[in-house]
């Protein structure tokens, strides 16, 4: 059995980086609005309270509360990031989740009490659907 010249870390285990919110400031929320767009794919809102989306600093290396961007994942994965608060999306056919999480400009997680600050619903699409279909 050979050994390891330096240890592996496992990215699957590993918590994200955080930021968190205290107590007295104010408290970033994110709600999603989905509406079914009829020539394909999905306008979704990012609702967001006491939060504001600042992509002139994501380049920034200090973190600021209630500032930054949002990461999209769609079945738990990650596919995008939302500068702002509308996005449009192409889902599979069938029963999608859909969730947006806040984060800071250099890519850590708001949480407040321990949980991280984001939204999550579910996107049924009976329609097959593909970016060339998408005007």
């Amino acid at each position: 059995m050979h050994s390891q010249p330096f240890p592996i870390k496992s990215f699957l285990t590993e918590a994200s980086p955080r930021f968190e919110i205290h107590a007295g400031q104010g408290i970033p929320d994110i709600n999603i609005k989905a509406s079914l767009d009829e020539k394909g794919g999905w306008d979704i809102y990012l609702d967001a309270k006491n939060f504001i989306f600042t992509p002139e600093d994501a380049n920034a290396t200090e973190d600021k509360a209630g500032q930054g961007h949002a990461h999209i994942f769609l079945n738990g994965k990650k596919i995008t990031r939302a500068d702002g608060n509308w996005i449009h999306i192409i889902v599979p056919k069938g029963k999608n989740k859909l969730k947006a999480r806040l984060t800071t400009n250099t890519h850590k997680d708001f949480y407040y009490n321990g949980n991280p600050i984001e939204h999550e619903i579910e996107l049924n699409e009976s329609r097959e659907v593909s970016i060339h279909d998408v005007h």
